[in-house]
């Protein structure tokens, strides 16, 4: 997500590259808000997913190269914001390149410390599995946390016994569209393996 803002330090606009996961976050936000938004995407509106639908109102390259994109956005923003799940790769290493390389401002924030960090959370138990390790719903005022993790594909669902009183219907619906979308760890396709997994294997 790339910003411009004015002299004020409101954001003006939101400029992205219309990608899957973050990118588009961004924009449903700023249409949600009624923030102007913009920017770049490669010839053909080409998305990881397919094409980018004609409600975001990006403009197309003449070429379809990622890396000149996203320099092109880079370059018409005056920052950059980079959420991210752990170390940076792929795309998000070019874009903070690019940043440093012209001289633009950019920040790297964790998606759940952008979410949480320094502010008060409220746990919902739900008691324990089996190697006694607590299971719990985790709210900043109202908004889910667990949800919004699984929706950005940087979480999965609870695979163990479901807990008693807590529906994990909404969760699953999430996750579902999460890799339909192939955000996050879903963008590894077969190559992703979950914890589960990683578990009986080491």
């Amino acid at each position: 997500m790339i910003i411009k803002k004015t002299g004020t330090a409101m954001i003006e606009k939101i400029i992205s590259g219309g990608q899957t996961g973050a990118d588009q976050a961004a924009l449903d936000v700023a249409i949600k808000l009624e923030i102007p938004h913009g920017g770049w995407i490669p010839k053909g509106r080409i998305t990881e997913a397919g094409i980018l639908p004609e409600k975001y109102k990006l403009k197309e390259m003449p070429t379809d190269s990622y890396p000149k994109r996203t320099e092109k956005n880079v370059l018409d923003s005056d920052g950059t914001l980079i959420l991210s799940h752990g170390k940076l790769t792929g795309g998000s290493v070019l874009t903070q390149n690019l940043a440093n390389q012209h001289g633009r401002p950019c920040l790297q924030k964790s998606f759940l410390a952008s979410m949480v960090l320094n502010k008060k959370v409220v746990i919902k138990d739900y008691g324990t599995d089996r190697y006694g390790r607590i299971l719990g719903v985790v709210y900043l005022d109202d908004t889910d946390i667990n949800l919004q993790m699984i929706k950005a594909g940087l979480a999965e669902v609870y695979r163990g016994r479901q807990p008693k009183g807590l529906s994990i219907t909404l969760y699953r619906e999430a996750e579902k569209e999460a890799i339909r979308a192939g955000r996050g760890m879903w963008s590894l396709g077969d190559k992703y393996v979950s914890p589960k997994v990683w578990r009986k294997e080491h």
